[in-house]
């Protein structure tokens, strides 16, 4: 018997967008290049960033600034000390030279002698900043109408830098390029053209932990690794390391060829925890993007705290083939977060979760949910234990495995009534579907006997205390009246006892302590024979014998191992002193459910069995 319910949930997704600015995705494919580039009056490339670094491809034309940062590949004169910088924009003309062609500039002057504090900028590389009131691109195109057929409504950026030794203005020959094409109101670069992702990664030398009583010198190394292979000589960009939000070492450089990397070498305290990452800043002219370590790497030096302890749970119905839910719970040392992962062992070698599954993340309980099903058809014996393995480096986790085992053994599961019946003093079991629906704020249960034929609970209520939900339905309001019908065609007018057991309801295969509700808060009652016309079942009250099995109110806890309702054992619910021929039965359902059940569609099961004998 399924007993589901489920609760309608609300969902919201949201995109950010800054500025109107379009950050570069991985390895990320423009339009064409104009038919002009690259020009050959450019020195370099141009790349356009955000605040962060990032490599920006689009935006919108009326953004002021039009980006945060405009960083070049090369310095605009070859003699001379250049110290300030300039953003133009310039309108293409077909078949006249690009020092002719009409720029306006669309940015102040910046002096780029030092790059300002906190800023991943590449050092060494000039770069003007975008600034409030700086024109627009549509207010720079509005100026400046593009003449050209070839690369119509295409416009190119320039940086020019300039300071003694160079002309004041330098838009005309010797800057850094790049090209947009202007689409309505949003612009799209098309040169330089792509970006290449990036991945950092970040270990130690000597490995975490140390447990070492003085300071340690502890070589941290970052490795960039492009997501397809580049061709570039010399400088690539920077890596900064980080504890926490605090830089720590000075900014690293890393050049072609591969691998790229970069290394610093700082002194750790004992006892210590720091928490690295590091990011890398590609220099403009390349196709690389910025990237930062996914996760942070804990490096501890002193004695490690490492106490951990594991427990586990486990709900099966006893027979093979059918679905085992386990629950693994890590208690860790106060100050901890969860991390780390569980992996489950019957009778102590044979792992059953092939991947081990991740503890949830965040701060305590800690806990791992895993479910699977043994061999069908297949009696076993079966002891079960949960092995926690903590993060890699972790000092303040240790390994830890759930006492004593949980033991359990699962039977072949009988054929159902429909398609067997017992014979001589044998039992016979059938299975029943019911469903139950709990929305959001209100609790509605339904129990159909196959998906298409439900029997409605109605809408559960909190019972006047306030303190749990409930619900009830009748067997019996079909035509005959006898949803718990018996028949028994053996020689010899035998007794027989009919049983029910219910399974604990959960909302999914992974549920939690609020998704589970015990069986024992399923009852049965108010059974009441119905005889069936012309039938031969002796219906005589000293026959026949009902038994009531109130559910258990108020309902108890998911872990409750006692035998209220018709949970954690079979239930005797009627019996017959002498059985030949058939009987219907009808009942009271009810289901309760502590006001602390979360929403969700719950599913267990009511085994009802028939025995040829008194039990």
């Amino acid at each position: 018997m399924n007993i589901r319910s489920s609760r309608l949930l609300a969902s919201a997704a949201a995109l950010a967008v800054a500025g109107g600015l379009t950050l570069a995705n991985a390895g990320q494919a423009l339009a064409a290049p104009p038919t002009y580039a690259p020009d050959s009056n450019s020195n370099g490339v141009l790349t356009l960033t955000d605040g962060s670094g990032n490599v920006i491809l689009s935006g919108s034309t009326s953004a002021s600034p039009m980006t945060a940062y405009y960083v070049g590949s090369a310095v605009s004169h070859t003699t001379g000390t250049d110290n300030l910088a300039t953003v133009y924009l310039c309108t293409p003309q077909d078949g006249v030279n690009s020092a002719n062609w009409p720029c306006d500039p669309i940015s102040g002057s910046t002096d780029y002698s030092s790059v300002p504090a906190g800023v991943a900028l590449p050092a060494g590389k000039p770069f003007a900043t975008g600034s409030a009131g700086d024109d627009s691109v549509a207010t720079a195109v509005a100026n400046a109408t593009s003449t050209s057929t070839l690369n119509p409504n295409v416009y190119q950026l320039r940086l020019a830098t300039s300071g003694p030794g160079g002309n004041s203005v330098n838009s005309k020959q010797h800057f850094d390029e790049a090209d947009i094409l202007v689409s309505g109101s949003t612009w799209t670069l098309v040169y330089p053209a792509g970006t290449d992702a990036t991945t950092t990664t970040v270990s130690a030398n000597p490995p975490s932990p140390d447990t070492s009583n003085t300071a340690v010198n502890v070589t941290f190394t970052a490795t960039v690794t492009p997501a397809t292979a580049i061709t570039a000589t010399g400088p690539i960009g920077t890596v900064e390391f980080f504890n926490g939000a605090t830089q720590i070492g000075t900014t690293q450089l890393i050049s072609s060829p591969t691998p790229y990397t970069a290394a610093i070498t700082v002194s750790e305290p004992s006892p210590s925890d720091s928490s690295v990452t590091a990011k890398f800043v590609p220099y403009s002219g390349t196709t690389l993007e910025a990237s930062t370590t996914a996760a942070a790497l804990p490096y501890h030096v002193g004695p490690p705290n490492t106490s951990t302890t594991t427990s586990l749970t486990v709900n099966q119905d006893g027979f093979a083939g059918d679905t085992v839910s386990y629950n693994a719970s890590v208690a860790i040392p106060a100050g901890a977060v969860c991390a780390g992962t569980v992996s489950f062992f019957d009778n102590t070698t044979t792992q059953i979760n092939t991947t081990p599954v991740p503890v949830s993340t965040g701060a305590a309980p800690c806990t791992a949910p895993f479910s699977n099903s043994f061999t069908a058809g297949v009696a076993a014996s079966h002891s079960i234990t949960a092995v926690f393995t903590p993060p890699a480096g972790s000092t303040t986790l240790s390994t830890s495995t759930s006492t004593p085992p949980v033991t359990f053994n699962q039977t072949v599961k009988p054929a159902d009534c429909a398609s067997a019946g017992a014979t001589g003093s044998g039992s016979c079991t059938d299975t029943q579907n019911i469903q139950g629906t709990i929305p959001a704020g209100t609790l509605v249960i339904s129990t159909p006997y196959t998906s298409t034929n439900a029997l409605n609970l109605g809408t559960l209520n909190l019972d006047p205390t306030g303190t749990y939900f409930t619900g009830t339905a009748t067997f019996g309001e079909g035509t005959p009246q006898h949803d718990i019908f018996i028949t028994d065609t053996r020689a010899g007018d035998l007794a027989w006892t009919a049983q029910a057991e219910a399974s604990s309801l959960t909302d999914s295969p992974t549920p939690d302590a609020n998704g589970t509700i015990n069986g024992e808060n399923v009852g049965l009652t108010n059974l009441a024979e119905v005889a069936v016309t012309g039938n031969g079942f002796n219906t005589a009250s000293s026959n026949v014998t009902t038994f009531s099995n109130p559910a258990a109110a108020p309902p108890v806890s998911p872990t409750d191992t006692n035998l209220a309702g018709l949970g954690n054992a079979a239930h005797d619910i009627a019996q017959a002193k002498q059985g030949f021929g058939s009987v219907g039965l009808t009942g009271l359902l009810t289901l309760n459910a502590p006001s602390s059940t979360e929403a969700g569609t719950f599913t267990g099961t009511i085994t009802f069995t028939v025995v040829g004998s008194l039990v």
